[in-house]
């Protein structure tokens, strides 16, 4: 699986909820000190990003893994 980020980077996802765990953790990360100020701002944009994107991959995973489930099994 695969995303890009919003700096075009490609970015290869081996283990998505682990992903989604870290890029949650991420996104709400700040410095104590306030001088990265305008550093973590971009990085909370990018995280953030990255969350959401990770988001819809796993639910178009969960949704084509509903599709291939056969029906009416017994």
């Amino acid at each position: 699986m695969r995303i890009i980020d919003n700096k075009g980077q490609m970015i290869a996802v081996t283990d998505l909820p682990a992903a989604i765990i870290q890029a949650a953790l991420f996104k709400d990360y700040r410095h104590t000190d306030a001088e990265f100020g305008k550093q973590d701002d971009e990085l909370k944009i990018y995280w953030a990003d990255l969350h959401t994107k990770l988001l819809k991959l796993r639910s178009d995973v969960d949704s084509t893994a509903q599709k291939n489930e056969p029906d009416n099994v017994i």
